[in-house]
């Protein structure tokens, strides 16, 4: 997502990292919660620095 910069899906994450896309949503729905992506809408993820906010 960081080198897209745009939305993507875990299936569209996942097949060039090697995962399963379902393990994939998972690992997703975590990061939502800790902060560092968003889901700006549904089936969709991003990173944070997208829309300007960073972590601190």
């Amino acid at each position: 997502m960081k080198e897209t910069g745009d939305e993507q899906t875990p299936a569209a994450i996942a097949k060039p990292a090697g995962m399963k896309p379902e393990n994939v949503h998972v690992l997703l729905r975590k990061m939502v919660k800790d902060g560092e992506v968003m889901q700006p809408r549904i089936g969709y993820y991003t990173v944070l620095a997208q829309f300007g906010q960073a972590r601190g």
